[in-house]
Parts: C-alpha cells; structure tokens; sequence
C-alpha cells in the first residue's frame, strides 16, 4: 500500500497554491455581490406580551358552600374561572388558518399573500424563565412588519376578550337557568313541607335542624309553636301507661297482702271452735229461772234451782274470724277483678303506644327526609347565587387586560436581519477554500496516476 507523507501533502498544497486563492477568492466575491446587490434586505419586528397565568389565588374569594351534587360543584368551578393561557396555546391560535386569514384580510399592503407564506414569516417564542411572549415578524418593508406584529397582538387580545365574554354569557345564562330551576324545587318541596305539617298529628320541625330563616319565611316554625299533637299523644299515654303500670304493681302487692291475711284467717278460723259449751244452773237462765218460779211453789224452786245442765253458744270470736274471712275473699275478688281490668288497660296501652310509635319513627323520617331535601336545594342555591356573584366579578376584571400585556409594541426596524453579509461572505469563503483544496489534490492525483 502506497504511503504519502505530510510532506507530499503540503508540496500539493503550494504547488496548486494560486488555484486554491483563485476558487476562494471567487466564492468571496460571489457571495458579496449576491448579498449586496441581488439578496433584498428583510427586516424583523419584535413585540412582546405578558402573559398572566391566573391561578385560584388570583381569583376573588367567596363563601364556599358543601353542595350536594358533586358534579355540579365541578362544573360550577370551571364556569367562574378565568382560563389559564400559556405560550403553546397562544402559538397555536395565532398560526392557525383562520387567524392568519383575518390578519390578511385586516392588512391592505399584504395584498395577495397566503396563511402558509405568512406563517413562515411569523416567529412566536418564550423569553425563558418568564410569562413574555415574543411575536417577531420578518418581512422585506420593515414598517409593514412592525404593522403585522402589532395586529397580530390587537387581534389575539380581540379574539380571547370575545371569547371570554361569550364564555361568561353562557355561564351567566346557565346559573340563571340553574338558580330558578332550583327556586322551582325549593318552592315545590316547601309546600310538600307545609301541607306535611299540617296533618293530624304530625311532627313539629325542630329549630335545630334545617334552615330556620327559610321555614319563618314559609310560616312553617309559626304552626309548628301550636304543639306536636303526636308526640303529646305519645306523652301522654306514656305517662297512662306508667299510672296503670304503677297502680297495678299496688294491686299485686295488695292482692298478696289480702291472701296472706286470708291464710292467717283461715288458720286462726281453723283452731277456733265453733261452739262454746258451759254448766249452768236453773238460776243462770233467766228464762227457766222464770218458767220454775210460775210453774210451782217454794220448796218446788229450790228443788229445781238445784239443777246443773250443759249449755253451748256460738263462739263470738269464730264468727268475728269467719266474718272477716268472708271479707277477706270478697276483697280478694274485688283486687283479683280489678288487677285484671289493669292489665287489659296496660297491653291495650301498649298496643297502642307501639302503634303510635310506628306512626312516629314513620312522619318522623319523612319530616327528616323534607327538611335534608330542603336544606340540600337551599345550600345548592346559595352556591349558584355565590357563583354568579363571582362570575360578575370575574367579568368585571377586564380578562383583555388582565391576561394580556403589551409589554414592548413593535416598530420599524432600522437594519435588516438578512442577508447576513459578512456571515455569508465567511460561509462562501470556507467553501471555496475547502473546494479549492480538494481540486488540489483530484489535479494532482490525475497527474500522478496516468
């Protein structure tokens, strides 16, 4: 394999030296005369916009509300904040057909120019670590490129204001719609509330719960003041019931007091004897004392007064005993009689308390279920009415001026951007220096190989 030395390189070199100076020299000259006389001058306008991303700090607070409906809730959000713009979004809206069409249709001079000729015309770029945007427009007249960056900024700031206000409309137009639906319900459910109380025996709204301001407004706490006729049924058959409850507690313990009585009656009747028995004389009965002394003389008397016989009475004490246990039984009937009547009163007492109860639990849970549907519609209603006050004062922000800045306008530059001569005329010279090398060599190795 043939080896050339260093040597060999740089003798090519200065041997076709003039030839490498003449192809240089030329690219030199034809670049300089490309770039003065034939190359028109384009100029670059520059304007630059701040762009405010609008976060929930930024946004006036209003009192929050718990809403019941999530998905409300979300939407409501997104209809009362201002939409947070950043630069790919703006890039894309000002090169988009429509918007380069409407910016040619606004600007006599550029005549019969395209959307394609004029988006390559337009640069929109971030300036790093900031909110600016940078529109730069390049064109052969600068003041035309100043006039184009300027309208591009005044029809971008024209697009988004009316974009925002149609916005805001719609959402104004849907929280009315919205809040008198809801009124609708609320109205609705109230006279529901209102014929509810005023059924036999309802349940009175207690002040605890539910929007008391609401239920005066409706007259609702005014009815409720006249009494809870059910649960003053339900008090007062509770307390029928502990009065029969307690008053059949001291039957029982009378009935068993009569029954021990009875026993120790009937014990006591038992070891007492009916009869009494006892000696007497003639003299000791006045009756036969009387039928001796008109039956016969003197000495007849004495000889009858004589007499012993044996005579039996009733036991007083046993009668006092039976009497008393006849007494005792007819008290116990009369207790027996009696606790049993309590009794009846007291499980028709209870039946009617577990009704009563049922009745109760049952208006008790449609009362809950009026006033949790009350308070939800009322709750759901002040929020759209927040919303919408917060909508207007969004809207009253200014979005135009409050997202978009005109930071630095554009105006006619003063030197062109292109052609870049000495940049153009240092790219021709490399060229022709690296052409004229590599003739050097191709003419040297012709020379060398034949």
């Amino acid at each position: 394999m043939e080896e050339i030395s260093l040597r060999e390189l740089i003798e090519v070199l200065l041997k076709r030296k003039w030839l490498i100076v003449s192809i240089t020299l030329a690219a030199l000259l034809a670049s300089g005369i490309v770039s003065i006389f034939i190359l028109s001058p384009v100029y670059e306008a520059r304007e630059v916009l701040n762009i405010c991303e609008w976060g929930k700090d930024d946004i006036p607070e209003t009192p929050q509300f718990e809403m019941p409906d999530r998905n409300l809730a979300i939407l409501l959000k997104q209809l009362t904040t201002i939409p947070i713009y950043d630069i790919e979004t703006c890039r894309q809206q000002i090169l988009s057909y429509p918007f380069l069409k409407e910016l040619i249709s606004s600007i006599e001079q550029l005549g019969d120019a395209t959307p394609a000729e004029l988006r390559e015309s337009v640069t929109i770029e971030q300036i790093p670590n900031t909110n600016l945007m940078s529109i730069a427009v390049r064109h052969e007249d600068p003041v035309l490129a100043a006039s184009i960056a300027n309208k591009i900024s005044e029809l971008f700031i024209r697009h988004n204001n009316l974009s925002n206000q149609e916005q805001f409309e719609k959402s104004a137009s849907f929280l009315l719609n919205q809040m008198e639906e809801k009124q609708q319900q609320l109205n609705a459910v109230m006279e529901k509330y209102r014929d509810f109380l005023q059924q036999p025996r309802s349940p009175a709204p207690p002040g605890a719960r539910g929007s008391a301001s609401s239920m005066e407004s409706q007259g609702l706490l005014l009815q409720s003041s006249e009494g809870d006729e059910l649960k003053e049924e339900l008090n007062f058959k509770i307390a029928a019931l502990t009065g029969y409850k307690t008053a059949l507690t001291n039957l029982k313990i009378r009935l068993a007091a009569a029954r021990t009585e009875k026993e120790s009656l009937e014990k006591q009747l038992a070891e007492t004897p009916p009869l009494l028995v006892t000696q007497k004389s003639l003299i000791d009965d006045p009756l036969l004392l009387q039928v001796a002394v008109g039956s016969g003389g003197e000495d007849d008397f004495k000889e009858l007064a004589g007499i012993q016989f044996l005579s039996e009475e009733a036991n007083p004490v046993y009668l006092e005993l039976e009497a008393g246990l006849k007494n005792k039984n007819v008290e116990i009937d009369a207790l027996s009689k009696e606790i049993e009547e309590t009794a009846l009163a007291v499980s028709s007492l209870e039946s009617e308390l577990a009704e009563l109860r049922a009745e109760y639990l049952e208006k008790w849970k449609e009362q809950e279920r009026l006033e949790k549907e009350i308070s939800n519609l009322e709750s759901t209603l002040k929020t759209l009415e927040d919303s919408y006050l917060e909508l207007q004062m969004v809207s009253a922000l200014d979005p135009e001026e409050a997202s978009f800045t005109v930071v630095a306008p554009a105006f006619p530059p003063e030197k062109p951007v292109q052609p870049r001569k000495m940049l153009n005329m240092a790219v021709a010279g490399v060229l022709g220096l690296m052409i004229g090398v590599f003739l050097a060599f191709f003419l040297h190795y012709w020379e060398t190989s034949k």
